[in-house]
């Protein structure tokens, strides 16, 4: 068994996770950030097809919060993120066509995929990726935490910073919230998503002139994005299609070659005359993939600082508010 101290550590390498670490790195703190998976960010994730990178969770940003703005002039620069851009089309029932979004807006995305961002912020901090947290236990008398993990490490720490799913931090520290405590968490709820990503031939074909489209309205989908329209030079044609909350829930446990069928049916439904030649499908589902209820607070702290939950269901908004909630949390650190 090895052995690990800390003053404190932070599950979940999210954008929330790094922001809390990005935020702490030139404090006093002695910490560490632990992550389940191999990859960072959470749902703002990137695969690869055929060589090109696809973000198959989160598309884009448009930050509305000073604070995010600011922070993000620094990766601007760095050409990380860019100007995706300033309308989508919409699709309509009542007469099955496109046309651009009444009002315009800033959407941002990062031209190498969304991961290319997490691992830049992650570069400089302290994480421990594919090590899963199995058991977190509190000695009263001592005021440290004792936590196991999958790969046989035993970590000692003073304070525990959560930002994973709220369902998967329940498991964990449910013993030790007050009645009221879990009484709050228990109003706050997640959609489940369904993504597919159909990658198809360029041919002679121009590109599509839309970037995005928003189909609120349809059936099956939520929207469309034109992932390739992300990459400054793309080898294939990417589509990446969200299904609407209702029919992810409802189809969730479903084949990957049914739902494929279903998706693949309904961009047809919408882009009667895209014809593109399919190369590849692949789905994606995200069991917690967007918050539809917030704590609207930033965080949950219990037992006298020593715990503190948080993440985008804080707040009840995606990237900006898994940002607002990190920052909060680091203030409120390094402020105690």
């Amino acid at each position: 068994m090895i052995k690990e101290e800390y003053d404190l550590i932070i599950i979940g390498a999210g954008f929330c996770g790094l922001i809390i670490g990005q935020s702490l790195t030139q404090s006093s703190f002695n910490f560490k950030i632990f992550e389940k998976s191999k990859a960072f960010g959470g749902r703002a994730s990137t695969r690869r097809i055929g060589g090109q990178s696809v973000d198959h969770g989160l598309q884009y940003f448009t930050p509305q919060n000073r604070e995010f703005a600011t922070w993000m002039q620094a990766y601007l620069e760095q050409g990380l993120i860019k100007l995706w851009a300033n309308q989508f089309y919409e699709w309509k029932s009542n007469n099955k066509k496109l046309s651009l979004e009444e009002k315009s807006n800033s959407y941002y995305a990062c031209p190498n995929g969304m991961t290319s961002l997490m691992k830049e912020i992650a570069k400089v901090l302290p994480v421990s990726r594919e090590i899963k947290i199995m058991s977190a236990e509190r000695d009263f008398e001592e005021n440290i935490w004792t936590l196991e993990t999958d790969q046989q490490i035993e970590i000692k720490t003073k304070k525990i910073i959560c930002t994973a799913p709220l369902e998967q931090s329940l498991n964990l520290f449910k013993n030790y919230l007050s009645s009221a405590e879990e009484l709050a968490l228990s109003k706050i709820e997640y959609n489940s998503a369904l993504i597919g990503i159909f990658a198809f031939e360029f041919d002679e074909m121009p590109c599509p002139d839309w970037k995005g489209i928003i189909c609120s309205e349809h059936e099956i989908l939520n929207w469309i994005a034109q992932d390739s329209s992300k990459r400054d030079k793309p080898n294939q044609l990417i589509l990446v299609a969200q299904c609407n909350p209702e029919f992810s829930q409802k189809n969730f446990n479903e084949s990957e070659e049914i739902l494929l069928a279903q998706i693949e049916k309904a961009l047809k439904s919408i882009l009667p005359n895209f014809n593109y030649k399919l190369k590849e499908k692949q789905l994606k589902k995200w069991l917690y993939a967007e918050p539809i209820s917030g704590l609207n607070k930033p965080f949950m702290s219990a037992i006298e600082d020593s715990l503190i939950l948080c993440g985008d269901w804080c707040l009840a908004s995606r990237l900006e508010g898994s940002f607002l909630s990190g920052k909060a949390v680091s203030e409120h650190l390094l402020n105690i």
